[in-house]
């Protein structure tokens, strides 16, 4: 009768062990979908980057133009007649001096 009574009162290890097993499964596959997310994420920000890295800018024929203390030239306003500027370009750079009149900017041709 005791033996009986403890018996009842003994864990089913192998049932313990079938949901072990389950939940080890269940935590795999739910951290390689987590981790397969966050790669597809990841992969996602890197070709938004690209896209906005100024290098790329200037592989695709724009150029940055700074002037001598090396700050980027955002509107033609900030540009004085004669002054030089550098001309970061994709493979290189060079100098150019700015020529227009009372900073009033000169119609392109294209």
């Amino acid at each position: 009768m005791a033996q009986a009574r403890l018996a009842r009162h003994q864990p089913d290890l192998n049932a313990h062990q079938r949901q072990l097993a389950m939940l080890s499964s269940h935590l795999t596959r739910a951290s390689q979908t987590l981790l397969r997310q966050q790669q597809q994420h990841l992969a996602r920000l890197e070709i938004g980057l690209t896209a906005l890295n100024p290098e790329a800018v200037l592989a695709r024929g724009y150029a940055i133009v700074q002037k001598q203390d090396g700050r980027a030239v955002k509107s033609a306003e900030e540009l004085h007649n004669h002054e030089r500027v550098l001309l970061r370009l994709a493979e290189g750079s060079t100098e150019a001096i700015i020529d227009h009149p009372q900073g009033a900017q000169p119609e392109l041709p294209f």
